[in-house]
C-alpha cells in the first residue's frame, strides 16, 4: 500500500465518520457541509476525475445502503462530483484553493436541489424559497468553506512527499 493509497483511505473514513456521526449530532441550526462531497471534489482536482469518480460512487452507495432509503442517489451525485472536480486536474490553476470551494459549493448547490425536488415528489410541503435561504444556500456556502481547508490539507499530503524529493534533487544538482 502506497503513502497515497493510506491518506486517500484515511480521509476517507474520517469524511464518513464526520458527515455521519458528529455533523449529524452537532451543527449550526441544522446546516452542515457535507464532507464526503467535498472530499470527493478535491480528490477529483487532485488526482484526476476518473479516481474520485470510482471512490464517489463507492462512497454514495455506501452511504445509501446504510444511512438513506433510496439506493443509488448518493453514488450519482458523488460520481458527478468527482468528475466535475477531474475537470481541473493537470490545470494550472489546480493549485489554488478557490477552484474546489467553488466546484464543491455548486455541487452541493445541485444536491440540495435535487433532494428537494424529491423531497418535494414524495409529498413533502415546503416552501421553496425559505428552504433555500435557510437551508440550501448555507449549507452550499459551508461546504465550499470547508473544502478549502480540506483541499490545502489533502494537498500538503498527497503531495508533500514528491515535493520534497524534487526539492532534494533541486538541491543535489546546485
Amino acid at each position: 500500500m502506497t503513502k497515497r493509497t493510506f491518506i486517500v483511505g484515511i480521509s476517507i473514513l474520517i469524511a464518513l465518520y464526520l458527515n455521519s456521526v458528529i455533523l449529524s449530532r452537532y451543527n449550526i441550526v441544522g446546516i452542515r457541509p457535507d464532507m464526503i462531497l467535498l472530499l470527493v471534489v478535491s480528490l477529483g482536482v487532485l488526482l484526476g476525475g476518473k479516481t474520485a469518480g470510482i471512490i464517489g460512487v463507492c462512497l454514495g452507495l455506501f452511504v445509501d445502503i446504510f444511512f438513506e432509503k433510496y439506493v443509488g442517489l448518493h453514488g450519482a451525485i458523488y460520481l458527478l462530483a468527482g468528475v466535475a472536480g477531474g475537470l481541473f486536474y493537470n490545470k494550472f490553476y489546480a493549485d489554488n484553493i478557490i477552484i474546489p470551494a467553488a466546484a464543491s459549493g455548486i455541487a452541493s448547490l445541485i444536491k440540495e436541489n435535487i433532494m428537494a425536488v424529491i423531497v418535494a415528489m414524495a409529498g413533502g410541503e415546503f416552501s421553496y424559497p425559505g428552504m433555500f435561504a435557510f437551508y440550501i444556500l448555507p449549507c452550499a456556502l459551508f461546504t465550499a468553506g470547508m473544502s478549502a481547508v480540506v483541499h490545502l490539507v489533502l494537498k500538503r499530503l498527497l503531495f508533500n512527499q514528491a515535493y520534497s524529493a524534487r526539492s532534494r534533487t533541486l538541491r543535489s544538482a546546485k
